[in-house]
């Protein structure tokens, strides 16, 4: 029997007189319902409208579908309809159900709403839940029709009826959205309200409109992508004999696809390769070219220089490039002036551009890897890999970045000029992660301005790994960059070895990191106003010093373990007249030192140094004279911080700078102390006479509550001799 509903288009209380419409997941056409549509009590003519069933369901995702529609009898608004069964794809109850009516794709009526439950069959409990929609469902079987018709006959006029059904299927969506964007649940603000704001993927919005306008975004996004008409490059002459010059027969083809507005380039992959020898091959707007992790040979002393590239007097947008392996010989004096053997061949330039991918490729023996200048804005990348390559990745100019998986390796390459990672003036917004890079000899990311008046703004690089090589990172001319969950390996033969830098006044935010190898930690020139933070790090030891800067404005370390500290000169914070750091600071740091090559390994000199909450552990296999020095043009300060292990005096008596130290504990007596000479506070049991030994100055106070003072000073003696109770 079918269940009955009346349904009201005034959407009324008194007109309820529905049953519950129960399925169980798996359903396929076997629920149907028998529908009166009515006005009050009176039927409504459905004569030359369109009916769809409209559905959210308990997982989020929606129905809409009209396929199901049988009309009995259209002037009294009677019809039957069999639900799809993605109505029935998710358990539990159905957070809206309705009937919409439409004319020439305008709403007329909505039906008010009523109940569907969807029961768990005994095996699954589920079958995968999706957003149906029964127009796009046929539409896309066409638009795949027609593509297999273009790929067969490279016919002019099918390629021209696909793009009009994409213009069809857009419309519909936008259609859609609007139709959506008038539906309110009691004020978008019901439980079910709230729920159906979360998407499939748990985010959140405000409002339902700004995740069904996320979802629309997504979904005009993929009907743009079946509207991509692939032409293979062969039918336009190309060889892919890797010795036969392909050039023009690419050109040729993205040409023909421009002309109707757009589409795919297929280069098919041989063993043999794409061969590029007479020029350069320019993208417009609306292609794709893509591979099958196709070889794109290309030989340096041939004339051309940018492998692809884009018309930078008019902005191209939309371009994807994926699957391509750009080849080439390191057989030519570069270009640049910089007078080393390599490769003079860039091999994608993009110019004035918006929107792009770049996905699975990869970069073998070029001058450039990937350049995107004059300006850019939504770049995004996916599994880029670089191996000799000079400049494998250079950004200006371009604003939203976002990337992920990106390999290079740059072992053996000497110039100290390139960089893995290079960032310049008036880029903002880049965010890339799971970073490898091998071998620099130089930084590996460089960020800066070389302009002067554009610094680059929110930049952040996350998941990063920098094996053998010289330094890691160096913000440049107020450059603002920030890095997360780093892994850090030095080459200690390299010259540069600067790990974190800031270069006229960048600033920089590190945290998660390990450093081993070697390497100077922080580095700073010519950055009075530079800031550089660590946060949570562990440092195995250092082959120069904590910090070197001419001058920096700020450094803080917080949390960061330092598991030897120790360098070649010592652990000086500097060792050069004239260099300071306005203020450094460290909180919570551990310092072992285990293997110092110096009596004074933590030397301040001119700047002004603060110690809060920090540990200095002495390992040494023979005491340590004195553990900190600061000069008479420092200053320097330790406030609750702990002392242990082997060695005689924390500060050199002689140090003739500012030093304070504020109830600090040495953990050998348990004693605090104050003063740089070792003045102390103890405290114990008994008389101190005799027992323990301190400086003359130092205070002693009894706890024991035994027959005698509680409090004694020591005022004169080397020893255990010379406490006096007071």
């Amino acid at each position: 029997m079918k269940t009955k509903l009346i349904l009201d288009v005034n959407k009324t209380q008194h007109a309820q007189l529905n049953s519950i419409v129960t399925g169980r997941v798996g359903d396929k056409a076997s629920n149907t319902v028998d529908v009166y549509v009515v006005d009050g009590f009176i039927p409504y003519n459905l004569t030359g409208s369109d009916v769809y069933f409209e559905c959210a369901k308990p997982d989020n995702t929606s129905v809409r579908d009209k396929n199901g529609i049988t009309m009995i009898d259209a002037a009294k608004g009677h019809f039957e309809y069999t639900f799809p069964a993605q109505t029935f794809a998710s358990v539990g109850k159905s957070k809206q159900a309705y009937f919409t009516v439409e004319k020439n794709s305008t709403v007329k009526a909505t039906t008010q709403d009523f109940i569907i439950v969807s029961l768990p069959d005994a095996l699954t409990n589920r079958i995968p839940s999706k957003t149906y929609i029964s127009q796009l469902d046929q539409l896309i079987r066409d638009l795949e029709a027609i593509q297999l018709d273009v790929l067969n006959s490279v016919a002019y006029q099918e390629a021209h009826d696909a793009k009009t059904f994409a213009e069809q299927a857009k419309s519909i969506s936008e259609s859609v959205q609007e139709q959506l964007n008038q539906i309110v649940i009691n004020g978008d603000s019901s439980v079910e309200a709230a729920q159906a704001r979360v998407d499939e993927n748990g985010e959140s919005f405000n409002t339902l409109k700004e995740r069904i306008d996320k979802g629309f975004i997504n979904n005009t996004s993929q009907i743009e992508i079946l509207s991509n008409i692939a032409y293979n490059v062969r039918t336009y002459g190309a060889k892919l004999d890797g010795v036969t010059d392909d050039t023009i027969s690419i050109q040729n083809t993205i040409n023909e696809l421009s002309k109707i507005g757009g589409g795919k380039v297929l280069i098919p992959f041989t063993n043999e390769g794409c061969a590029i020898k007479s020029g350069e091959i320019v993208v417009p707007s609306n292609i794709i070219v893509e591979g099958q992790n196709t070889k794109i040979i290309i030989n340096s002393v041939n004339t051309v220089k940018n492998v692809f590239k884009t018309d930078k007097t008019k902005v191209n947008k939309n371009i994807n490039f994926k699957g391509l392996h750009f080849y080439s010989k390191n057989d030519k004096t570069r270009s640049n002036g910089r007078g080393q053997l390599g490769s003079n061949v860039n091999a994608i330039v993009l110019s004035n551009v918006e929107n792009i991918k770049l996905e699975k490729l990869t970069f073998e023996n070029c001058e450039f890897g990937l350049k995107i200048d004059t300006y850019g804005k939504q770049i995004h990348f996916d599994n880029l890999s670089f191996n000799g390559t000079y400049q494998p990745f250079y950004v200006s100019n371009t604003d939203v970045i976002t990337g992920r998986t990106f390999y290079s390796d740059r072992l053996g390459m000497n110039s100290g000029f390139d960089h893995h990672i290079y960032i310049n003036s008036a880029t903002t917004n880049l965010t890339i992660s799971d970073i490898k890079m091998i071998g620099s000899n130089s930084y590996a990311i460089d960020v800066k301005d070389d302009t002067g008046n554009a610094p680059p703004k929110n930049i952040i690089f996350t998941d990063i790994v920098l094996n053998s090589g010289g330094g890691l990172i160096v913000s440049e001319q107020k450059a603002d960059v920030t890095i997360s969950n780093v892994i850090v390996t030095i080459d200690k033969t390299l010259t540069s070895k600067n790990i974190f830098a800031s270069i006229e006044d960048g600033k920089l935010k590190v945290s998660n990191f390990s450093v081993s190898g070697g390497g100077t930690l922080i580095s700073g020139l010519n950055s009075p106003n530079g800031i550089i933070i660590l946060i949570n790090g562990i440092v195995d030891r250092l082959s120069t010093r904590v910090v070197v800067a001419n001058s920096l404005g700020y450094a803080k370390l917080d949390k960061v373990t330092f598991l030897d500290v120790i360098s070649e000169e010592g652990v000086a914070i500097f060792n050069h007249t004239g260099c300071w750091v306005t203020l450094l600071e460290f909180y919570d740091c551990h310092l072992t030192l285990i293997s110092p090559k110096t009596n004074d390994p933590i030397s301040h000199r001119a700047n002004n140094t603060r110690y809060f909450n920090c540990t200095f552990d002495i390992k040494t296999q023979t005491p340590l004279p004195y553990v900190s020095y600061t000069y008479e043009q420092a200053r320097s300060m330790f406030k609750n911080c702990i002392v242990s292990g082997n060695f005689t005096t924390f500060e050199w008596v002689n140090s003739n700078g500012n030093v304070v130290f504020l109830d600090c504990v040495d953990e050998r007596d348990n004693s605090i102390f104050n003063t740089k000479s070792a003045i102390k506070k103890l405290y114990g049991v008994g008389s101190p006479e005799g027992v323990i030994t301190a400086k003359v100055g130092s205070e002693y106070i009894r706890s024991d509550g035994s027959t005698g003072s509680t409090y004694y000073i020591k005022e004169s003696g080397t020893g255990s001799t010379g406490w006096i109770a007071k």
